[in-house]
């Protein structure tokens, strides 16, 4: 059997189309068809997410209202502007209840917040240290957000037990008016 010139072309052509069937054809749809099992992959990790996600808004409903129950527990600890003055004649009667003598007494500027204002005073008092560790006791029981910062405390050589201490007191309070500043009339006597 004798190939000739026209069968050759005839196996040439043979296979030559499905060489050229898989070059244009098969190989692009293969590469369509990973990339689409890629973008599908993707997909459903995306949607694993958002399941994920859509279980936790339910807790985050709860979540929400337990933070805005927080919220309204820590507002009705801040007193109102014209409540302040009670809140530090509250402080002074525990100084003196537990024998504390107040020296100075110095409000400082305001400082503004997003909900609240904070009115820091110097105090700088003196007396027996348990009295003062008592004191600091009470104040923290206190039902109105207060906070102390830069203690000093130093001791007095005159008398066992005896210090001087100096501190930074912080009232937080619902502002009303920001031109008027509370008064401090009456907060020591």
């Amino acid at each position: 059997m004798r190939i000739g010139m026209r069968e050759l072309i005839f196996i040439i052509v043979l296979f030559a189309i499905p060489l050229g069937a898989y070059q244009y054809v098969f190989r692009p749809r293969n590469a369509e068809m990973a990339q689409a099992r890629m973008e599908i992959s993707e997909k459903g990790q995306r949607l694993a997410e958002l399941n994920a996600t859509t279980a936790r808004i339910k807790d985050l409903g709860q979540a929400i209202t337990k933070g805005e129950e927080a919220i309204n527990v820590v507002e009705a600890k801040l007193p109102s502007e014209q409540n302040v003055d009670e809140v530090l004649r509250q402080v002074w009667k525990l100084a003196r209840r537990h024998n504390l003598i107040i020296k100075t007494v110095e409000p400082k500027k305001r400082v503004p917040a997003s909900q609240y204002m904070e009115l820091p005073i110097s105090v700088e008092l003196e007396g027996n240290f348990d009295g003062f560790y008592e004191f600091l006791r009470d104040l923290e029981q206190m039902p109105r957000l207060t906070r102390m910062k830069e203690l000093n405390m130093k001791k007095r050589d005159d008398e066992d037990g005896s210090m001087d201490a100096s501190f930074l007191l912080s009232v937080y309070f619902q502002p009303q008016h920001k031109s008027n500043e509370p008064s401090m009339a009456g907060a020591g006597s």
